[in-house]
């Protein structure tokens, strides 16, 4: 069940609670990195089943498992509709900024040779980051899109992220994890070495993006998924719940949390998230993500009273404003007249003396 705490900062206080990238995640992704580098496919191979618990003998999609890719016709207009939508918006994009870029000289809008295009996958379906990421390469004019994405517990990716990496034309590859980005950053025999990374994923391929950042270009680092909802007393505590649970169901290591000033809308939004959570169809996960991530945090006043509280706002303000030291402009000034005359005397005296000074000879 998701907690009720009252703090006084709240910035503080969910700094303190967001994940920090540890030594010893940095050392397994990077020992994952270095092995990837040297042994290949033989790597990656040894870590999807490490990690996934299936053995795979092929990395790369084949025609069949393309073929066998099946979605409903619902499906299948929802991502239609959304990829209209995005490649209208992008084709927009692009006329405007080549249209600024020709009032530069010497500067040209180039895209990338070759883009790796990582989907996360595995435990759920999301085609939204296989159309933002795999059209938005299309859109740019990459020649080449690699596709990679964990299986699932049958082996199998996500049917709709093939359909969107298909229609595109791009490589698809069954691998995730950190060993999917080493794969994309150095090659490897079956999967080729790409010039950029796009793509969000948890916490290692997040770690694993900022590391070959050094070699090779990234997006950003988009992960583990975090989720804060400011919350009043007009705020339907039911569309709250659904907003954590669309965010918290991504993975256990999500951090959703709520931020407001009224006790009885916490309690009404966590009564609601404990009715919604047991519909939904990753369940166990949420409950996961909400207990281990999720809080609900009350702010605490200084005063009871509405009008002392302004008060003390009003007078913490006025302080910040008072200590705020501000330079006085320095107005520029001509020299005066006589302080003209005294720098040219000071001149004519300096060159009496250079010309008084004897010539060093070399002949003696």
């Amino acid at each position: 069940m998701i907690k009720i705490l009252q703090v006084g900062n709240v910035d503080s206080f969910v700094e303190a609670r967001r994940q920090k990238t540890s030594q010893k995640d940095r050392k397994i992704v990077q020992s994952i990195l270095d092995d990837v580098r040297k042994n290949g496919d033989s790597a990656v191979k040894k870590y999807e089943q490490k990690f996934n618990g299936k053995r795979t003998t092929q990395l790369r999609l084949n025609k069949q498992e393309v073929k066998n890719a099946k979605i409903t016709d619902a499906e299948f207009s929802a991502l239609q509709l959304s990829a209209i939508r995005l490649s209208k918006s992008q084709r927009t994009l692009n006329k405007s900024l080549i249209q600024s870029i020709k009032k530069i000289p010497d500067i040209s809008f180039v895209p990338n040779p070759s883009v790796g295009c990582y989907i996360p996958g595995g435990q759920a379906r999301y085609p939204s980051s296989a159309i933002m990421s795999v059209i938005t390469a299309a859109e740019a004019g990459v020649k080449k899109i690699v596709v990679v994405s964990p299986p699932n517990s049958d082996g199998k990716i996500d049917p709709m992220t093939i359909t969107v990496a298909q229609n595109c034309g791009a490589e698809i590859y069954k691998v995730g994890g950190a060993q999917a980005i080493a794969a994309l950053a150095y090659g490897t025999k079956s999967i080729p070495k790409v010039d950029k990374i796009v793509g969000p994923g948890g916490k290692f391929v997040s770690i694993a993006k900022a590391i070959v950042s050094e070699e090779t270009s990234i997006d950003m680092i988009a992960g583990p998924t975090e989720l804060g909802i400011v919350v009043d007393s007009t705020a339907d505590p039911e569309l709250v719940a659904y907003d954590l649970i669309s965010q918290a169901e991504h993975s256990n290591d999500t951090m959703c949390f709520v931020i407001t000033t009224s006790k009885s809308k916490a309690t009404q939004i966590q009564k609601s998230l404990k009715k919604i959570i047991s519909t939904v169809e990753r369940s166990s996960i949420v409950k996961q993500s909400i207990s281990k991530n999720g809080f609900i945090t009350i702010i605490a006043q200084s005063f009871k009273s509405q009008k002392k509280n302004k008060d003390d706002a009003i007078n913490r303000l006025e302080k910040l404003f008072n200590d705020i030291k501000i330079q006085a402009r320095r107005i520029p000034t001509k020299p005066s007249r006589s302080s003209k005359v005294k720098r040219v005397e000071t001149k004519k005296r300096r060159s009496k003396v250079k010309k008084s000074r004897m010539k060093v000879s070399l002949d003696d």
